[in-house]
């Protein structure tokens, strides 16, 4: 049924007679890295020779029809260049809204994994040239079909900000290891976030947890590998299939994060930190922060981060099971394969110029250091124009 909710809310927002207010926002920009060694590959950030001018640019276009006084559907296109410019339905909700600070909606919806998820492609909405990598990773499952509640509230001098999420997703990951992405399908997603505020800090923290169905991912990833070199080892066929159901994707998904902001005059700090994976699989627990501060010289601002990327790739506790010495080997062998691609680290410089309301220029300067040898050190640069109307 959700599957043809989009075409339904097309049809409200064509048939009924309402108010429609339409916005749009987007980024053109162009970048190339610098790698000592080979290109370290970072999801849609430059990853071929040249000066590229498609990966970081993207349009997007939304409309938002009233169709009653707390009833209306949200529609949003979005074209990006990493994409080829294919424009696709990225939003397509119902909204109830039960009080000026409660509301519910259905469909298509936003699913934030972490704390500025919802400006991730918005950049004007933020003085990064793009947030932090190490942790907005460009996951698919950043939108789901489902339900999502959200509240605001003041207590005090407090303010309270919290938002529930439920629902389904089918699309793809693991972009890292293959760039054109793998299939997934995640069931039973519950996503929380949680806000509290007074005066000039913030602290925030969020949770997600899903049944991961990565039947795709063990074909495509796993499996390749593993049978090949089961077939030359001396055990029994229970223990080879325990090492396959050890190895597999298809379980529960869970992650996490917390962090805060810190703003006064004009400076700002501000940090945050995540844990995420697959639990009991092959698919090693990533670890990434940021901490990032900058400086406001009205209409320049200033910012600088450091974010990091972990994954420990000789954490084989989920091999604790399997005691045959050859199968342990090819597990961990499998484990480590996934890993390689996401372990860095970069230093970012961004300055951004407000050239008038809705239009900001920002460049900025990367260098940083990957954990594979074959990459090593890196540099990197960027520049564009991020926009809002």
């Amino acid at each position: 049924m959700l599957r043809n909710l989009t075409s339904a809310l097309l049809f409200l927002a064509c048939g009924v007679a309402a108010q429609t207010d339409i916005h749009g926002f987007g980024s053109v920009r162009a970048g190339k890295m610098l790698p000592k060694g080979e290109n370290p590959k970072l999801v849609d950030m430059y990853a071929s020779d040249g000066l590229i001018w498609r990966d970081e640019t993207l349009f997007a276009l939304q409309t938002t029809t009233d169709l009653q006084d707390s009833l209306r559907v949200t529609l949003q296109m979005m074209a990006k260049g990493s994409d080829d410019f294919s424009a696709k339905m990225s939003l397509a909700f119902l909204s109830y809204q039960l009080n000026p600070d409660m509301q519910i909606n259905f469909g298509r919806i936003a699913n934030p994994l972490f704390a500025q998820s919802d400006f991730q492609y918005v950049r004007y909405a933020h003085d990064y040239a793009r947030l932090p990598k190490a942790v907005y990773w460009n996951f698919d499952f950043e939108t789901i079909e489902g339900l999502s509640f959200e509240h605001k509230a003041t207590a005090k001098d407090f303010a309270v900000k919290y938002r529930l999420i439920t629902g389904d997703f089918s699309g793809k990951t693991f972009k890292s290891v293959r760039p054109e992405g793998v299939p997934i399908k995640m069931h039973n997603i519950i996503n929380g976030y949680l806000e509290l505020s007074r005066d000039y800090w913030t602290v925030f923290g969020g949770a997600m947890q899903a049944d991961g169905d990565g039947t795709a991912i063990d074909e495509q990833l796993i499996f390749p590998v593993v049978l090949p070199a089961l077939a030359n080892v001396n055990a029994s066929p229970a223990e080879k299939q325990q090492l396959l159901d050890t190895l597999s994707m298809s379980k529960r998904a869970r992650y996490y994060y917390f962090g805060g902001r810190l703003q006064f005059g004009d400076w700002k700090i501000e940090g945050e930190k995540t844990n995420y994976g697959i639990l009991n699989s092959a698919d090693p627990r990533n670890t990434a922060h940021y901490l990032a501060v900058s400086r406001r010289f009205d209409p320049f601002i200033l910012t600088y981060h450091h974010e990091w990327s972990m994954q420990d790739i000789n954490d084989f506790g989920f091999l604790r099971d399997i005691s045959h010495p050859a199968l342990r080997q090819i597990g961990s062998q499998v484990y480590q394969r996934l890993a390689t691609p996401n372990r860095f680290s970069m230093d970012v410089l961004t300055l951004r110029y407000d050239l008038q309301p809705g239009v900001s220029f920002k460049i900025d300067y990367m260098q940083g250091r990957d954990r594979q040898p074959k990459v090593d050190e890196f540099r990197g640069f960027s520049f564009g124009l991020d926009f809002v109307f």
